[in-house]
């Protein structure tokens, strides 16, 4: 049943949203960061939604407000679909989403993630993936907030998947913060081997902001692996306390 209500309510706001999405399109080429704000804007009322609808509930633990930081590299793990509309309500300041470029596919939802100025990495084409990595470093130097799935893909068969090295050189490379974050539960809402969307609580921790500029090449190169043992170390222990999340 909750399945049948989050396709109806996208399918309804979807609708209704395209012709703001072409609007929105147009605004881009006049101002276009007060077009991205307001893209961002539209994003977030469509996360609330599928969270609303889905019946899940979201529980936030840590010490950094996302709403309180700036230019910043969000790394969390990446258990569900439903991990990026989650992302989105823990932040009122526009993210840039990093997004499979398979996405590239998918009617209207492209044209959102265009909207707010995702960025579509194609990691079997290291060429492309280079460039679209290099195109997230400038918009870090410019001061915007990335958004990095580091496993690139979601979890399979509740497997935690290894962590890509390269996946924060976005923000190494550009002297900018990461924050980890642990996501737990969001697998139960929805994932790849459930039956439809459940109702369940997400568990979230955020971790203390890390300063990358001042970083030495080998602690650059060592950090992926210390921000990898760290989300999972809390993963594990969220999975230990809370087991399925399902309510």
């Amino acid at each position: 049943m909750r399945s049948f209500l989050v396709i109806l309510f996208l399918v309804i706001y979807l609708i209704i949203l395209t012709p703001i999405a072409l609007l929105l399109l147009l605004l881009r080429f006049i101002a276009p960061e007060l077009s991205k704000n307001i893209s961002y804007f539209f994003a977030r009322t469509i996360a609330y939604g599928l969270v609303a609808v889905s019946g899940t509930t979201i529980k936030v633990e840590g010490n950094t407000t996302l709403n309180e930081c700036s230019n910043y590299l969000l790394v969390p793990n990446h258990d569900s679909l439903y991990d990026s509309p989650i992302a989105c309500l823990l932040s009122k300041t526009r993210l840039t989403f990093v997004s499979k470029k398979e996405l590239v596919y998918f009617p209207m939802f492209n044209l959102w993630l265009f909207l707010i100025d995702a960025l579509f990495l194609d990691r079997k084409n290291i060429r492309k993936g280079i460039k679209t990595i290099n195109q997230g470093i400038d918009y870090m130097k410019n001061g915007q907030n990335v958004v990095i799935f580091p496993q690139g893909t979601t979890r399979n068969k509740g497997e935690f998947l290894p962590f890509k090295r390269g996946s924060i050189q976005i923000a190494t490379k550009a002297g900018a913060k990461i924050i980890p974050m642990t996501i737990y539960g969001s697998h139960n809402v929805y994932s790849h081997n459930s039956n439809g969307v459940q109702k369940a609580t997400v568990y979230i921790y955020i971790f203390d902001k890390i300063e990358t500029k001042d970083l030495s090449f080998q602690e650059k190169k060592d950090l992926i692996g210390k921000i990898e043992q760290q989300i999972k170390e809390k993963y594990d222990e969220y999975e230990s306390k809370y087991g399925s999340t399902k309510t």
